[in-house]
């Protein structure tokens, strides 16, 4: 049998675009200090994304692509498949070679960014690609959270309300490391908004999370 196999590597990577908050500082994501640029960075960003990010999906997939809404300011989160960290560096390598990405994109990219951060992540469940199109859905939003364990409680009243899990990591390279990380998708922000107001048991304060939602140019939607 020569078909792909399924990636068992993740690289989870958020970048902060000049525009940020220098405040709103975590275990995963950080802010830089020194001067800000004006806010209007972030749409640059997202503009120039959009219109580029097929260059760099040539080389390999992308699991979704989000903006913060809550959690954090002028943020954007990204999780990309790799086999092995061999195949991760061999991209990498491709990616330094192809002129019309490094020319077109990040030659371009790089003014905007305030940070960066990435971390490399193991899966420890099934992890959803895509979803069905669905008339009960308008604006899905996601809540990507971080656990000092798993925390079954929680689950149960995510799922209750509406979730549903993406996927579940184990970080192992970065400041995750050793962390459960999980990526649930909810069909509104109502319904996020009836999760956050839900009690979840004593777990719920080990964890950090962000509330995101799928940028256009999103695979995962």
């Amino acid at each position: 049998d020569h078909s792909p196999q399924p990636p068992e590597y993740y690289l989870i990577f958020p970048k902060s675009p000049k525009g940020a908050s220098p405040k709103l500082k975590s275990i995963q994501y950080t802010s830089s200090d020194g001067t800000l640029s004006p806010p209007e960075h972030f749409p640059s960003f997202l503009a120039l994304t959009k219109e580029k990010i097929h260059m760099r999906t040539e080389h390999s997939p992308v699991l979704g692509y989000w903006s913060t809404e809550l959690g954090a300011l002028n943020e954007v989160v990204h999780i990309w498949g790799y086999e092995s960290l061999v195949q991760r560096q061999r991209i990498r390598m491709a990616l330094g070679s192809d002129n019309k990405w490094n020319d077109e994109y990040m030659k371009v990219m790089r003014p905007m960014l305030q940070s960066q951060e990435n971390a490399i992540m193991l899966p420890s469940s099934k992890i959803i690609e895509s979803f069905p199109a669905s008339d009960e859905v308008d604006l899905p939003a996601y809540e990507l959270e971080v656990l000092a364990s798993e925390d079954s409680r929680g689950s149960e009243v995510r799922e209750a309300l509406g979730g549903q899990l993406v996927g579940s990591w184990v970080g192992a390279v970065g400041s995750l490391n050793g962390s459960t990380i999980q990526l649930w998708r909810f069909p509104s922000l109502e319904c996020v908004d009836n999760s956050v107001r839900a009690d979840k048991g004593p777990l719920n304060a080990q964890q950090f999370n962000k509330i995101m939602l799928p940028t256009a140019f999103s695979p995962l939607y």
